[in-house]
């Protein structure tokens, strides 16, 4: 299908005319709250993990429909770029079906899972890390190097900001922005030398402007072609030249991109059903528009960020089940990508929920990232191991997606009760706190952390996990 999104970008010039407000509120909002009354897309908080199939096909009649009827509005012209179900149909026929990330002995490959796929490639299939949120420059090796000495972790978005360049702060579109890429992805690649892993995939999308990414994108000697970048959909239902712009340059010298089908709960959006619409909109629209390599779900209440909460969560697997269930895409990650708390008890049992949930589901996993990506130095590669071995541990015991959900339910409920009185980024350690900053190495204290919760969720639901110190 590479080519075709050269004359899908093109209509950006051509399409039916509409102020976005105009989108929002009288063509948006009003068919995706049509669309979900019409198949009865309800959001049901007993089941975040989907179990019922025909449910599953309703929300995807519903985005399919969305996207033929609303389309996408290119921010920069005001139009409206509208596809076809024959467009839409080709891209099920032709969508990436195997994905390799990385470059040599870094490189990894991914084909699809389905629903309780678990003899089908490793359990989880993709571990994915991601480091958001403000990084001090002194800590920026060493948080990077604490995800390089995960051997469970594929690929990792560095992501990590770098407030300042050269004395000055990294205003976008500036010289210090550019500067800022040029010393993170110097930085990143550093430490994956002297991890011995020169080819590992980073994911990074740190600058607001493209100008600075393309500074660090030379594969000589920044950016290797087994690397991905950011190309996605704005809220709700949006793109614009800039993505289409950093999709093209990525695929000039064989690079991948990533994207996601979003929503915001309580935004434009809705709730939970009519987001879970959107999310699988919106994936359609991506395979459409950008052809990601990666594409992810996240879905996240737009009051207080969280990306783990119940309701997050049930929109987010809700809309990805639906797409996974009719397009046979290579790579899909589940939510959580990025946790609520920081470093500490509550964000090991996002990360397990979040496990146990993408798993059975055939999703890939991600984690690290804590304090609604917002925080200073919540960033740790611990958290991906939790999301890995909790996977693992899903796989092994052969969970069926019920059982996967009684226990979501149960975890998420320890750990809800901060989100809902909106303290839950408030609670938890920095990364200095938690680790042995010239080592990257998590200290006794963390670990024991870890270890209770592994034993908490070992003892609890009977998943099959290893715990340092158990007989």
């Amino acid at each position: 299908m590479k080519g075709r999104f050269l004359d899908y970008w093109a209509r950006a010039e051509t399409g039916p005319m509409v102020l976005e407000k105009d989108f929002d509120l009288k063509r948006y909002w009003p068919r995706i709250n049509a669309l979900a009354r019409k198949y009865k897309v309800e959001h049901d908080p007993r089941h975040i993990v989907p179990t019922d199939n025909e449910q599953l096909e309703n929300v995807w009649k519903a985005a399919y429909e969305l996207v033929l009827e609303v389309g996408f509005l290119c921010i920069d012209t005001g139009r409206v770029i509208m596809f076809t179900a024959d467009e839409i149909d080709e891209m099920i026929e032709h969508v990436h079906r195997v994905i390799r990330l990385g470059i040599g002995e870094e490189e990894r490959t991914f084909t699809r899972k389905g629903f309780e796929d678990y003899d089908n490639q490793r359990n989880p299939h993709l571990v994915a890390g991601r480091v958001l949120g403000q990084i001090s420059p002194e800590i920026y090796s060493s948080v990077v190097m604490s995800y390089l000495k995960e051997p469970s972790i594929d690929a990792t978005h560095f992501q990590g900001i770098l407030s300042k360049a050269n004395g000055m702060l990294t205003t976008p579109g500036s010289p210090w922005e550019m500067l800022a890429e040029l010393q993170r992805v110097a930085l990143v690649r550093d430490a994956c030398r002297r991890a011995g892993k020169p080819g590992y995939s980073d994911g990074g999308t740190v600058p607001v402007k493209l100008q600075a990414q393309m500074a660090a994108d030379d594969p000589r000697w920044g950016t290797p072609s087994g690397d991905c970048r950011g190309a996605y959909m704005s809220p709700s239902m949006k793109t614009s030249y800039d993505w289409m712009c950093r999709a093209l340059h990525m695929y000039q010298y064989g690079g991948h991109t990533w994207g996601a089908g979003t929503a915001y709960l309580g935004g434009t959006s809705g709730g939970p059903a009519t987001s879970a619409i959107n999310v699988c909109a919106e994936l359609i629209g991506s395979a459409l528009l950008y052809e990601n390599s990666v594409l992810g779900t996240w879905a996240l209440d737009a009051v207080y960020f969280s990306n783990s909460s119940k309701q997050s969560l049930f929109a987010s697997w809700w809309g990805g089940a639906a797409f996974m269930m009719h397009v046979p895409y290579c790579c899909l990650i589940g939510a959580p990508i990025q946790m609520t708390y920081k470093l500490g008890r509550e964000y090991f049992l996002e990360h397990a929920a979040g496990a146990v949930g993408c798993t059975p589901l055939g999703f890939g996993v991600c984690g690290g990232a804590g304090a609604q990506s917002a925080g200073t130095d919540v960033s740790a590669g611990l958290g991906c191991r939790m999301s890995a071995e909790v996977g693992r541990a899903v796989g092994q015991a052969r969970l069926t997606r019920k059982e996967a959900n009684e226990i979501v339910i149960r975890i998420t409920d320890k750990y809800q009760p901060h989100i809902d009185d909106r303290t839950a980024h408030t609670i938890g350690l920095t990364y200095q706190e938690t680790h042995d900053v010239e080592t990257s190495r998590p200290n006794a204290e963390f670990m024991a952390t870890y270890n209770q919760v592994k034993r908490e969720l070992k003892e609890e639901f009977g998943l099959p996990l290893k715990v340092t110190g158990d007989a």
